[in-house]
């Protein structure tokens, strides 16, 4: 060829993206050491010295047209996978933005009914009108917590969660807990029992560890049974030190034990009070302790229920 060798075809053939895949052979009488190895480099497919067989040739052209034909099939269905992919991820961050707004729209109502009802508890009031605020005291600080807890979880998946660490006291946030869930363990005749020394403190987020501890307490009380007690414990040694929520209830097997923290697993459970539970309170549990490097498990608690315990770096 009077302007270019077939080395700078077959390049020049590569450069252009409707020839990329086309099968390059070449056939030539060439026998230089370093003729194959340059067309190589040029990016021929096969390399073939006259004289050639015929039967041969037709063999290789067809080989070749195969591989071509199934590299287009594979870069097509990346680019089909790309485009899922993408229009997944935009899913993912539309439904992520509305869960956050739906979220922000339960947080605000249900902060001025907590604002509200605790107006009227420090008011002088009867007894039975006293027990109805304390109720839906209660139940709202459940649904901010709950609220918290999706947001949390939304943020986890969008790779979002942010933590502040600091010196907490373990003995004053189990004391708090306990203080705080009195009245709802009095009426499910169960006794909260805080086990913990003055001095044993961790490095946790306050609010993370706050509400890790509100959660746990609360799902021990829900399954335990009556005239039994919750133990909040918190225990050092060395460099760690372990938080322990337990009950005396139902026992879980191996198997149910390693499906608690995930959400959903256990959706269909329900207390003694039917009340419905999807487990969105463990699943939280296991990513904040993730988040604050601490590890969390479920435990046997002889002779019967469970124990969730945590291990936090101590401060």
């Amino acid at each position: 060829m009077p302007a270019m060798d077939g080395f700078d075809l077959c390049r020049a053939l590569r450069a252009r993206a409707e020839h990329a895949d086309a099968p390059v052979v070449f056939l030539t009488a060439m026998r230089e050491r370093d003729a194959e190895q340059r067309a190589i480099d040029a990016g021929v497919d096969d390399f073939l010295t006259k004289p050639i067989r015929r039967t041969e040739l037709l063999a290789r052209v067809r080989s070749l047209l195969r591989q071509a034909a199934d590299r287009r099939l594979v870069r097509a269905a990346h680019r089909a996978a790309v485009v899922q992919n993408e229009a997944l991820a935009a899913a993912a961050a539309r439904n992520r933005e509305l869960q956050a707004m739906v979220v922000h729209d339960l947080k605000t109502p249900l902060a001025t009914l907590a604002a509200n009802l605790r107006y009227l508890g420090e008011r002088e009031q009867d007894a039975e009108t006293a027990d109805s605020i304390s109720d839906c005291q209660e139940l709202t600080s459940t649904m901010l917590r709950r609220v918290a807890t999706i947001l949390d979880l939304a943020r986890d998946a969008a790779g979002q969660m942010s933590t502040h660490v600091q010196r907490v006291c373990a003995a004053d946030e189990l004391h708090r807990i306990a203080h705080q869930e009195r009245r709802r363990a009095e009426r499910r005749r169960v006794t909260l029992v805080t086990v913990c020394t003055a001095e044993i403190a961790v490095h946790a987020d306050p609010e993370l560890f706050r509400r890790m501890l509100e959660n746990l307490t609360d799902n021990a009380m829900r399954f335990a049974e009556p005239g039994t007690e919750v133990l909040l414990q918190a225990t050092a040694d060395g460099s760690r030190v372990s938080i322990e929520v337990a009950n005396a209830g139902v026992s879980l097997d191996a198997s149910a034990r390693a499906r608690l923290f995930e959400g959903f697993a256990h959706s269909g459970t329900t207390d003694d009070e039917g009340a419905h539970h999807v487990g969105l309170g463990l699943a939280f549990c296991r990513i904040a302790a993730r988040a604050q490097g601490a590890e969390i498990e479920a435990r046997d608690h002889p002779p019967r229920g469970v124990a969730i315990r945590m291990d936090f770096p101590r401060a």
